[in-house]
């Protein structure tokens, strides 16, 4: 029988940020989400340097171990381009 270690994880959730060891935090702007709008011509207008979302992950077994509890924050970032009107 194989025994498995007990992690007790040391996050904390402090000023909109999840931190602690082995935090991985990922990083999108606009200018990196081309092709998944509808409309091209509004996202055309969009400042593409603009943060779209930011993912602060805590992973602290591989994918697919059973039993394995994974942490995670997302935090979107509105833009204009719910306001411009369709074409």
């Amino acid at each position: 029988m194989e025994h498995k270690k007990i992690v007790i994880p040391s996050l904390s959730f402090f000023q909109d940020e999840l931190k602690g060891e082995g935090v991985v935090k990922s990083r999108r702007t606009l200018g990196e989400l081309a092709g998944i709008f509808e409309n091209q011509d509004a996202y055309s207008q969009l400042p593409l340097d603009q943060l779209a979302y930011e993912v602060y992950s805590y992973l602290p077994e591989r994918e697919g171990t059973p039993g394995g509890l994974y942490f995670g924050i997302t935090q979107l970032y509105l833009s204009p381009i719910h306001i411009l009107p369709p074409l």
